[in-house]
């Protein structure tokens, strides 16, 4: 499978955002989620985006189907422990998910309309795995060109629980591009390289944001 996006649980209007603007992104259209009761913001590059998320409605976030997402406890991940992160996966062209069909559910909200996505049965310590089947192996139609000069996300470490960083080691076999690891250590953390860090130039947005960059 692709890796299509990535997520941060974050405070309510990602105030952090603006310091990704700051240092040269250039932020793309944001998203709202009716019935799952959370809003985005975006920043696209050539072969993935990442999101800033965070609950614009906690009765919405708290009820079913969205209260399996787990959104709250990871937006407030240094009282609750979980993880602020999440993985969203396409399909390759021609292929069906990877999950094992005994350890994942399907999640259904209001905005996707009867589509269905594919949710990975994992602890709140572990990041939001999930892969949404009706997307193509295209990349959406979105801004990618950065003031900064980021174009193609080369490589992802994200630092995890200790107890869930062996047993998320498969997807670093699922996902060739970019290349995915997992780290194990006490404090989240994503680490995201850039055009194979050539310019040796490097932002860590810590404690804001557990965000690091490399170009």
């Amino acid at each position: 499978m692709f890796l299509d996006h990535l997520f941060i649980c974050t405070g309510r209007g990602a105030p952090a955002g603006d310091l990704l603007v700051e240092s040269g992104l250039a932020e793309g259209p944001a998203n709202s989620h009716p019935g799952q009761g959370t809003a985005n913001r975006r920043f696209f590059f050539a072969n993935v985006y990442l999101e800033l998320l965070w609950v614009a409605d906690a009765a919405e976030a708290c009820s079913e189907p969205a209260s399996r997402l787990q959104i709250p406890g990871r937006c407030s991940w240094r009282e609750s422990k979980a993880s602020p992160f999440g993985l969203g996966f396409r399909p390759m062209s021609g292929t069906l998910s990877l999950f094992p069909v005994a350890k994942s559910r399907e999640y259904s909200p209001p905005y996707l309309a009867g589509k269905a996505i594919q949710i990975l049965q994992q602890t709140a310590s572990a990041p939001l795995c999930f892969h949404l089947p009706f997307l193509s192996d295209g990349k959406a139609d979105n801004p990618t060109s950065h003031p900064a000069g980021l174009k193609t996300v080369t490589k992802l470490t994200l630092t995890v629980a200790p107890t869930e960083a062996e047993r998320l080691s498969a997807f670093s076999l699922l996902c060739r591009d970019p290349v995915l690891a997992f780290s194990p250590g006490g404090e989240p953390l994503l680490e995201m390289e850039f055009d194979d860090a050539a310019r040796g130039q490097s932002r860590d947005f810590r404690p804001g944001l557990p965000l690091a960059l490399r170009w």
